[in-house]
């Protein structure tokens, strides 16, 4: 794969990172007594007919996956991805960075959606420093494998069917902050080129614009070409060419094809709340 202008400073040495096979992970999730009835009852779910939403359950995003939702033993899963330094140092000491990638069974009522034994913790990646837009694609491969295998069916052990049940596995919500999500779906950086946004088109000379009108949402479909045609190419100058074109390269994600790039991915508020504004209220005010 080649590499992007932003790419120089990859690491040549080899880095070890911790994993876990993710049908191991569905045969200890579903062995525990009561957890197939909880899911039973997302089935039984109806939306309201009014456009209030109570849950993801109501969402445009959630019904736009068509059967796979309604059909019984198929699972839908979100995939959050996100860096935090271990050591906890101050932000003007040392700044060490540690990766995280899990992910949550959205057919669980929410409450227990964050739950431990509820929760697939899929990677942790070395320190000390965060990914480039080609080494989380790397990292993410043998994840992304799986769950392509496993949206096809893969037959898990569980409580209730101890001899093995065909399970079917979707991914809807990518979550992060805008860091993560433009390395995780290939987007370029807040600083490069033409396009500054994940999410829509507008370019970096209209960065100050306040028209809503002119906030163009980006297509996932265009988005998934570009990275296509930034795949298929074979020389390392062309895929420059490219990337300061469109601004996206490939990312594993987009084998994910029923996840779309753009409506499929939600801005996580994580920093902003617990990093940001509670910690100046707790620690200024």
């Amino acid at each position: 794969m080649c590499k992007t202008p932003r790419d120089n400073k990859v690491d040549h040495y080899n880095q070890l990172y911790t994993t876990q096979d993710f049908k191991s992970w569905l045969k200890f999730f579903f062995s525990h007594p009561g957890i197939e009835n909880l899911i039973d009852l997302f089935y039984q779910h109806c939306s309201p007919e009014t456009m209030i939403m109570n849950d993801i359950w109501d969402s445009p995003a959630w019904h736009s996956m068509g059967l796979f939702i309604t059909t019984a033993e198929n699972l839908t899963f979100s995939f959050f991805i996100d860096w935090f330094n271990p050591f906890m140092n101050k932000t003007t000491g040392k700044m060490i960075s540690c990766g995280a990638i899990i992910m949550f069974c959205l057919n669980l009522p929410y409450h227990l959606h964050h739950k431990p034994q509820n929760t697939f913790f899929a990677r942790i990646t070395s320190l000390p420093h965060k990914l480039s837009v080609t080494t989380i694609t790397t990292l993410l491969d043998p994840i992304i494998d799986q769950l392509h295998h496993f949206h096809h069916g893969v037959i898990v052990h569980t409580y209730c069917y101890p001899e093995g049940i065909i399970k079917c596995i979707g991914i809807l919500v990518l979550i992060g902050d805008l860091p993560a999500i433009r390395k995780a779906l290939g987007f370029a950086r807040i600083a490069s080129f033409h396009h500054f946004c994940s999410f829509c088109s507008l370019g970096r000379s209209d960065i100050e614009s306040l028209d809503v009108d002119l906030w163009r949402p980006q297509i996932g479909l265009e988005v998934i070409a570009a990275a296509e045609e930034w795949k298929q190419v074979l020389t390392k100058k062309r895929c420059t060419e490219l990337f300061k074109r469109n601004n996206m390269q490939w990312s594993s994600l987009h084998q994910l094809s029923y996840q779309d790039p753009v409506k499929h991915t939600v801005l996580g508020i994580m920093h902003n709340w617990l990093e940001g504004i509670l910690q100046y209220h707790v620690c200024v005010k």
